[in-house]
């Protein structure tokens, strides 16, 4: 596929996001969400995003990697890897 990156480096940052990696952005980021529910279940998923969610005021990028690692126990980037290794085992 022309748009995949095997290894990102990092979660797509929220400046951007909808720019010429769009379609990138929205696939990995899927895909993460795919991989925590699939290796740490439904649950997790809504713990993380209640946690992003900070009581409405949102995490900033540059704080997600310590909310990541506080509720999955790993990075951003680790995230990034899983993500993308799960699209390549899914769809080849």
């Amino acid at each position: 596929n022309i748009f995949f990156h095997e290894n990102p480096n990092a979660l797509p940052a929220s400046a951007g996001f909808n720019g010429p990696d769009q379609a990138w952005n929205y696939a990995l980021s899927w895909m993460a969400c795919d991989w925590i529910v699939a290796t740490q279940g439904s649950a997790r998923l809504w713990e993380l995003m209640d946690a992003l969610h900070a009581g409405g005021g949102g995490t900033t990028d540059e704080n997600q990697d310590a909310v990541l690692e506080r509720v999955l126990g790993i990075s951003g980037s680790e995230l990034a890897h899983d993500a993308a290794r799960r699209i390549l085992d899914i769809y080849g």
